[in-house]
This record gives structure tokens, C-alpha cells and sequence, in this order.
């Protein structure tokens, strides 16, 4: 009889992490590790027990609890999603983002060379490595800005730029991961995510941008004093990706040899193809809800160190994994909107 692969997903009850793991239960052993510091992760549980998928409540600044889980089993892969990901909140709380991002990355390679591990490790990190990109040459349109010189978006060769302290947390950790394949022999990945959006998101305004503002539309349909709040001017651009996409390929790395890489970090995110601003998705939202009221905005200052354009380019993770997104963008925000509305539904 052959043994199931044990896989290792931290962060394993929020959005990726919970996605990815329901669906590598059908052929794995699924152990989600997370400490629930988003209140909104524990609404995932049931639906990861009833796939028995093993909870495993556990902080990675634990590094003696964290390496008590890595001796205990023979994890073909570990995916790392476990992080602080708020702009806001790191800047709010940089020590907390530190010790979460670069200290709970360390315990995890550590005690992946401690054990004499052989697990791939599949690190999530950020476009934010790029800062701001305020060096670049873009132009602006009515709804959008674009890129003038890398209109089919990003490589990975563009100059790092750690800025904010959770770009400094999220670049530090990854520079940690590629590292410690080079100097430790780790089988190590990095994906730079871009925007990834679907069910299972429970968005709040620090994240999940997409659903952030489906909610805000619908606040606004129903009030007619209500205003839409947009940080900047709207224009800003992303290249979005629905979960399903992103888990195929998390499903092709799990049965990939490492060994046959040509690079071992990689942006991804939905392509030029499925790139649109925050005023693009309003616009979006106002012909799929058939909306005749004027829409009403009220723009504000900046985020720090937003990008006005980021869109990955896809070349190298389509000729290492043979992977491009498949589902297209409006369709992913329509299948999002039928689970936020079924999310509501339930609640």
C-alpha cells in the first residue's frame, strides 16, 4: 500500500492556506498549522476537520514547539503562508511583524536543518520586495495607469527594494529562504504573490482588497448617504488571480523535482490579462449589479509606499511549473460574489 504524501501548510486555516489544503486532502495528509491570530481563520475550521485535515494551533515564534512538529513527521512539502501581511499593521507594530515574518521563517529552516529534512519548502512571499516603483516611467488613463515599459508587467530581474517595515519582514524572510538553499543544501522556493482572491477570503480592510470593496459597493447601493473610500486615486493597478488558479499550481509543485529548476524564485499573479484599478472594478461592479445611481467616491491620501502599476510577468513560472492562470477575471469575481453571498446566507 503506498503511503500518502504529508504535507505541511502554515497559516494553513486562512484563505490560501484553507483553499489548498481542502483540496490536497482528497490525495494527502494535510496537517494545517496556525495560531488564529486573524479571528476570521477559525471560520474555516469545520470545513478542514469534516476533510479531516489535522488543526494544529501553534505560533512559529514557538521555535521548540515548531521544531517538536517538524521531528515528529516526514512532510514531503511545506508550504509557508503563516505571516503578518498588513501594511498597516506593520507599520503600527514592526517588532510583532519582525518576529512573525522573519524570526518564524528562521525557526521553520532551522528546524528543517536540525531534522536533516528532505521537504520542499514552498515560501509565499510579496510583491512588496519591489517597494513602491516609484522609478518607474508610467501613464496615466482615465481609469488605470500603466507601465510604459513594462507593459506586460514585472520580471523577476527588476531591482529589490524593501520598503515599510513589511516589506523589510516579508524581503528579509525570503532572502532567508533562498539563501539557505544555497548555503544549506534546503529545497527552497519563493513566490511573489500578487492580489489572489476567492472563497474562503473573509476580507478586511487591510486585505483582500477585492472583496474589501464588493462590500463597500453593496454598503453603498443599500445607504444613499454612503461613500466610497478609496486610498489614492483609484487608478491603481493589480493583476489579480483566483484561488483555484493558485492552487493548481501549488498541486503541480507538490509533484515537482526541485532539482530541475532553473531559478527558485518567481512572480506570480494573474497576468497582464487579468489586471484592473480599484475604479475599474467599481465600474465592473456597477454593470454586473445593473446600478443607476451614480457612484460616489471620496479619495484620500496615499498608502504609504502603494504601487501605482504592479502586474507580474509570467514567463518564468509558465517555463518551470508549465502554469498560467486559466480562470479569467470577471468570471473569478462573479464565482467571489456568489460565495460572499452564500457566506452571508449561512451567517
Amino acid at each position: 500500500m503506498i503511503s500518502k504524501k504529508q504535507i505541511l501548510i502554515t497559516g494553513g486555516a486562512g484563505f490560501i492556506g484553507s483553499n489548498l489544503a481542502l483540496e490536497l486532502s482528497k490525495s494527502c495528509e494535510v496537517y494545517c498549522l496556525d495560531n488564529f491570530y486573524k479571528p476570521e481563520s477559525r471560520n474555516n475550521i469545520k470545513a478542514l476537520e469534516n476533510e479531516n485535515v489535522s488543526i494544529i494551533d501553534c505560533d512559529l515564534r514557538d521555535n521548540n514547539k515548531v521544531l517538536d512538529i517538524i521531528q515528529q513527521h516526514n512532510f514531503d512539502s511545506i508550504f509557508h503562508f503563516g505571516a503578518q501581511v498588513a501594511m498597516t499593521k506593520s507599520i503600527e507594530d514592526p517588532i510583532l511583524d519582525f518576529e512573525t515574518n522573519v524570526l518564524g521563517t528562521l525557526n521553520i529552516l532551522n528546524s528543517m536543518i536540525e531534522n536533516k529534512s528532505k521537504s520542499k519548502l514552498i515560501n509565499i512571499s510579496s510583491n512588496k520586495v519591489y517597494g513602491d516603483l516609484s522609478w518607474d516611467n508610467l501613464e496615466e488613463q482615465q481609469t488605470r495607469y500603466n507601465s510604459i515599459d513594462f507593459r506586460d508587467g514585472y520580471n523577476e530581474e527588476i531591482n529589490l527594494e524593501f520598503s515599510g517595515p513589511y516589506g523589510c519582514s516579508k524581503g528579509s524572510a525570503e532572502q532567508y529562504v533562498l539563501d539557505y538553499n544555497k548555503t544549506f543544501g534546503l529545497d527552497t522556493i519563493s513566490l511573489r504573490l500578487s492580489t489572489v482572491f476567492g472563497m474562503n477570503q473573509f476580507f478586511t480592510f487591510d486585505q483582500g482588497w477585492i472583496g474589501w470593496f464588493v462590500n463597500e459597493y453593496v454598503k453603498f447601493s443599500n445607504n444613499e448617504i454612503n461613500e466610497i473610500n478609496i486610498l489614492g486615486d483609484g487608478k491603481q493597478v493589480r493583476d489579480i488571480l483566483f484561488i483555484e488558479d493558485l492552487v493548481n499550481l501549488f498541486k503541480k509543485m507538490v509533484n515537482k523535482d526541485f532539482s530541475s529548476l532553473t531559478q527558485n524564485y518567481f512572480n506570480v499573479g494573474g497576468g497582464i490579462k487579468n489586471s484592473i484599478s480599484i475604479i475599474e472594478l467599481l465600474h465592473f461592479l456597477g454593470d454586473y449589479f445593473q446600478s443607476s445611481r451614480k457612484l460616489k467616491i471620496r479619495n484620500n491620501d496615499w498608502r504609504v509606499g502603494d504601487q501605482k502599476f504592479y502586474v507580474s510577468k509570467l514567463d518564468n513560472i509558465n517555463k518551470n511549473f508549465d502554469w498560467l492562470p486559466k480562470v479569467e477575471m470577471k468570471a473569478g469575481i462573479i464565482k467571489y460574489l456568489n460565495w460572499i453571498n452564500s457566506a452571508k446566507e449561512l451567517n
